[in-house]
């Protein structure tokens, strides 16, 4: 279910497609410029779309220690209220 997420999100934030052309010119303008600003674009999509899966990946890992959790929870209740 999350990995469908993710392939969901890589339709938009398109991080492999950015990597695989981060030293291609932008627009195919293959003048200096082109190939300056097409640098400075993918190096700053790259970085957002990395900060947006750090954050899903330590939201997804913090909800996944809560859920294992809740059995421990659980059975400590138990024995408190014994």
């Amino acid at each position: 279910m999350f990995l469908g997420f993710l392939e969901e999100l890589d339709k938009f934030v398109a991080l492999r497609i950015t990597a695989k052309n981060w030293f291609k010119p932008l627009y195919q303008d293959y003048s200096i410029i082109g190939y300056l600003w097409g640098f400075i674009f993918r190096t700053i999509r790259i970085l957002i779309g990395l900060a947006i899966y750090l954050f899903l990946f330590f939201v997804s890992i913090g909800i996944f220690i809560l859920w294992a959790f809740i059995p421990v929870y659980v059975i400590y209740q138990i024995f408190i209220n014994l």
